[in-house]
């Protein structure tokens, strides 16, 4: 799902005086790039192993006939998403699996015909109430051009799980476009646990949130 995940600890008294929110997000570039491990020839590969990597043309076919009659019906913009890559990255998070992958694909597709993200892209709560509401967003990319994502759980003013999912969508669907192609079709996700506390700690948050990466963006 995630290419990496850092959790970031500094003490709050130190943090706030040397570490504002900038500073911590340009150190979280650095330790991003510290997952790339070098190779002999001077370039640098991910430390982390990716799901089942060979994924057969034959494969992706199988799976979009599968899907065909879902998409039947759905509008064009969705349709156009169930790309050979969309299938194949559906493929790989079930390790080939046609079952599952159908599985997830399928709901996916509903999901997104009925939800339109690619239309809502916004997230409610920060843009019509305080932009203060969330602090989750793309702040870069590694040296392999990995999406860098950076939050600040504490900081966000909103802990009420479907309006973080919401932000989780706007975030996602407007990386999409920045990622590039296999193997580096990830993003490193950074979270920052300043002035984190037991208000911070709601269960709900993360089961829907983790529950749509796992669910509608995997392999990312």
């Amino acid at each position: 799902m995630v290419s990496a995940w850092f959790f970031i600890g500094v003490g709050r008294d130190v943090r706030d005086e040397i570490m504002p929110a900038l500073t911590r997000g340009r150190a979280a570039a650095v330790a991003a790039d510290a997952t790339m491990a070098p190779v002999m020839d001077g370039t640098v590969k991910p430390m982390h192993r990716r799901s089942k990597v060979a994924i057969e043309p034959k494969e992706v076919d199988a799976l979009l006939a599968a899907v065909g009659p879902t998409l039947d019906g759905l509008d064009e913009a969705t349709r156009a998403w169930c790309d050979r890559s969309t299938a194949e990255r559906f493929l790989r998070a079930d390790k080939g699996d046609l079952g599952k992958a159908t599985k997830r694909l399928r709901t996916t597709l509903k999901w997104r015909a009925t939800y339109r993200p690619d239309l809502n892209a916004r997230c409610p709560k920060c843009f019509g109430r305080d932009l203060r509401s969330h602090y989750m967003q793309q702040v870069g990319f590694d040296v392999n051009g990995r999406a860098l994502v950076y939050s600040d759980i504490g900081l966000a003013m909103d802990s009420k799980a479907s309006s973080n999912v919401e932000h989780c969508v706007q975030v996602l669907e407007l990386m999409e476009k920045f990622l590039p192609a296999y193997p580096y079709d990830q993003y490193i996700w950074v979270c920052d646990f300043h002035k984190f506390s037991a208000g911070n700690m709601n269960p709900s948050v993360a089961y829907k949130c983790l529950s749509l990466f796992a669910r509608s963006y995997p392999e990312r």
